[in-house]
């Protein structure tokens, strides 16, 4: 190595110390901005200890390490001279054209939307959607990869006027068995600026698996004719911490989430996800005869906020459904006219359902109920089965809970009192101006051990099972008992038992 006469001899004893690949890749990023501008200059550490001052010294002349590392170098510039640098030792560099370039720092599986082409952000999508590798060994792209949907820059073409938002016109659609796949979106702002179906469709051709749609802040103007996310054909599905908001009026876009049946959708959570100004905040609806289930077949939903229509949830036939946590808000946008959540049977009827812990937030506008359990077939459908409720705080609502066409429920914590029609089987208990009350439409039977009922309650009378048993009452002062039974002539027998 040559340099002038300025170096110091303790400079030349810290030229032995080695230089930390970070450090090395720190000092080359700082000075390779442009590799074909700039004077050769570098710092060394003044002393071999590490203490001291770090002056600067200039090198006036090439260097030559002679195959020997350069150390504790503060900052490197390179100039190319008449000649481009063509090569570049390292694992992960390359340079191309004069360029340094690394590579290895981001994993091939995930695909950042802005490094692809597209004026909106749908078409974007379909660029990375088209550019997913295909797998070894099954008929569909490669699983497991992460598609990131940051925040545009303002200038870019997809952006909305100029602002930190996407422009979608056209619907997203991740079909032809595309499986496997997440969307991360964070707090990103999406815009529908045209009218559009939905901003999602999955699976509209045949049944995909394991999508998962994270965050995302969507918002439309009455320009979505039929939902925010449309699911017509998935299995093992996740949308999560996602915020879907229509802008202008009530009603106007049918529903936030729609899950249909076309394909046997199957096994789709819904969690930390709100909804603004639709008719069906969520629907599961028929969308196929050939599908037995229903569209909600394993299906949860929790901790979900939805309104400005109808319903929050309005689910028309599935079994094995949780729901956990469901409110309407106190504004128009988030507010429900009829119920929060309604259970439907115009195909086939809901089974095996758990509901819990459903509130307004003070409903904006007079609604029927929490829940409503419903025959829309005019007695002519299959009849609910297994509907059991716990948690329903609706003081604003005409009736906690309506249940209409359901047999083996059971019903308890419900504000207002609950409806509950004569045809109906099951349980319920709430409270009556500070009365613990309890209903059930068949007898009650109470079992003490193992023994058989001891007592049983229906609506005609109170019965205590076994020929010739009786009920056995203390007397006030406790000293003694007395069975109270009837004989066989119908005569009131009074006898007095032993403690045993």
């Amino acid at each position: 190595m040559s340099d002038d006469d300025t170096r110091s001899d303790s400079s030349e004893s810290a030229a032995n110390l080695p230089l930390s690949r970070r450090g090395a890749l720190a000092a080359l990023g700082t000075g390779l901005g442009g590799l074909l501008a700039g004077t050769g200059a570098a710092s060394a550490q003044e002393g071999t200890n590490g203490s001291g001052n770090q002056p600067w010294y200039d090198w006036g002349a090439d260097v030559d390490a002679g195959e020997n590392a350069l150390t504790n170098l503060g900052s490197l510039s390179m100039a190319g001279g008449d000649a481009s640098i063509s090569e570049l030792t390292g694992t992960n560099l390359s340079v191309t054209d004069g360029t340094l370039n690394a590579s290895g720092g981001t994993p091939g599986s995930i695909h950042v939307v802005t490094e692809y082409p597209g004026e909106t952000l749908d078409q974007k999508v379909d660029n990375v959607l088209a550019a997913l590798p295909e797998g070894d060994d099954i008929p569909n792209q490669q699983p497991g990869h992460r598609i990131v949907i940051p925040a545009p820059d303002p200038e870019d073409p997809a952006a909305a006027d100029g602002l930190p938002a996407w422009r979608v016109e056209s619907p997203m659609t991740i079909g032809n068995n595309t499986g496997k796949l997440v969307f991360d979106m964070g707090w990103t702002l999406i815009y529908a600026t045209d009218t559009i179906e939905s901003f999602f469709v999955i699976g509209p051709d045949e049944k995909t698996e394991n999508i998962t749609l994270n965050g995302g802040m969507f918002y439309a103007k009455e320009n979505l004719e039929r939902s925010f996310v449309d699911i017509q054909g998935l299995g093992h599905g996740h949308l999560s911490r996602m915020y879907l908001q229509n802008l202008e009026g009530r009603n106007t876009v049918p529903a936030g989430v729609r899950l249909a049946d076309y394909h046997g959708s199957s096994e789709l959570t819904v969690h930390d996800t709100e909804v603004t100004g639709c008719t069906d905040a969520f629907l599961a609806e028929h969308g196929s005869d050939d599908v037995p289930y229903g569209p909600a077949f394993d299906l949860d939903i929790y901790n979900w906020r939805g309104g400005g229509g109808e319903h929050s949830i309005r689910i028309d036939g599935g079994a094995t459904i949780n729901l956990d946590s469901v409110q309407c808000g106190g504004h128009p946008l988030q507010s429900v006219s009829e119920s929060i959540v309604k259970l439907e049977n115009s195909v086939t009827s809901v089974r095996k359902v758990s509901i819990q812990n459903v509130r307004e937030r003070h409903n904006a506008m007079e609604y029927h109920s929490g829940v409503t359990v419903a025959d829309v077939t005019d007695g002519e459908g299959d009849r609910h089965d297994g509907v059991y409720i716990q948690n329903v705080d609706c003081y604003n609502a005409e009736v906690g809970t309506d249940l209409e066409y359901v047999t083996h429920f059971d019903q308890q914590n419900v504000r207002p009192a609950p409806a509950v029609s004569d045809d109906a089987d099951g349980s319920t208990r709430w409270f009556d101006d500070g009365v613990e009350r309890h209903r059930t439409d068949e007898a009650h039977a109470f079992h003490a051990g193992d023994d058989e009922a001891s007592l049983v309650v229906d609506g005609a009378d109170a019965r205590v099972p076994g020929a010739g048993d009786g009920v056995v009452l203390t007397t006030p002062d406790g000293s003694a008992r007395y069975r109270v039974r009837v004989d066989n002539d119908g005569s009131l027998v009074t006898e007095q038992v032993d403690d045993e």
